[in-house]
């Protein structure tokens, strides 16, 4: 499933970490206990970016799936 991180920082997008697959409720305790979580991005050209980032949990707007509409 992919989850949509949208952050202060900006609006990211994942769908494993560590090797395995994730629910929002991963996401977010990933988020809050300062691991870092896979994910990829894409820029105003269309040129997607991938790494592991950190968030700070306090800037967190929302984190959500496809099906959260």
């Amino acid at each position: 499933m992919t989850i949509c991180i949208i952050h202060e920082s900006g609006t990211f997008w994942t769908n494993d970490f560590n090797g395995e697959g994730q629910t929002v409720n991963d996401a977010v305790n990933a988020i809050e206990s300062g691991a870092s979580v896979r994910v990829w991005w894409f820029v105003a050209h269309g040129q997607r970016y991938s790494e592991d980032m950190w968030f700070d949990p306090e800037h967190l707007i929302a984190v959500r799936t496809e099906s959260d509409d």
